[in-house]
């Protein structure tokens, strides 16, 4: 089997590392109640140049949410338990 080039992308160690960052993320904040990983590389059918389409969930924000939809398969990475530090998700 042919050796992938460097700048390929090697979808279990981008899995591994953004897993590892989005627990930090969820540990290291309080207002962040999750992260997930959606789109091609969630999917699986990313290609040479694909970026990571991630998602922070946020406990509480001022932002008025956009309502999207996505039809996507999902990743979830790291979510922060119900009723654990950084409050209630409601």
């Amino acid at each position: 089997m042919p050796e992938r080039s460097r700048d390929w992308l090697e979808r279990d160690e981008v899995l591994l590392r953004l897993r590892e960052r989005a627990r930090g993320l969820v540990a290291a904040r309080a207002d962040v109640a999750g992260v997930s990983l959606f789109g091609s590389l969630a999917e699986g059918r990313a290609v040479r140049g694909s970026d990571a389409d991630v998602l922070v969930l946020l406990a509480h924000s001022e932002t008025r949410w956009l309502g999207v939809r996505w039809g996507a398969a999902w990743i979830s990475f790291a979510t922060r338990p119900e009723g654990g530090p950084g409050g209630s998700r409601s």
